[in-house]
């Protein structure tokens, strides 16, 4: 059985400034014994040259981390993923979480929130992950 072993990048986020930072740190997990990447936060220099960095250094984008803003946007999120190759659409943490607003009220807002992401995203053969 192959075994197969990706990284968030997150991790190495230091190290995912420029686009040649990027290529390079790409090229570095792959000799490294990873084959997949998920992917945290913006894409500086854009999806599809991001995407091609992955590939071209044999990684394939596993998945995403990106702001929920993006995902409420359904035809930008299936672009967006559809672009770097990948069915899985996540966010690192609760958006409420983020700003402070941990309560209750804000969980359940967020809970709905998310299921109606989900079930945008899946009519487009999405999956939303958290």
């Amino acid at each position: 059985m192959e075994r197969k072993l990706s990284i968030q990048v997150y991790s190495i986020a230091d190290h995912m400034g420029s686009e040649e930072d990027v290529r390079r740190s790409f090229k570095s997990l792959a000799s490294y014994g990873y084959s997949g990447v998920q992917t945290a936060g913006a894409f500086t220099f854009g999806a599809e040259r991001y995407a091609d960095a992955a590939h071209s250094a044999g990684l394939k984008i596993i998945g995403t981390h990106v702001k929920m803003d993006l995902l409420r946007d359904t035809e930008a999120a299936v672009r967006l993923h559809r672009t770097l190759g990948t069915r899985f659409a996540g966010i690192g943490a609760m958006p409420s979480f983020i700003d402070g607003d941990f309560t209750p009220q804000s969980i359940s807002r967020f809970i709905d929130d998310a299921n109606s992401v989900a079930e945008a995203l899946s009519e487009h053969g999405l999956r939303f992950t958290y």
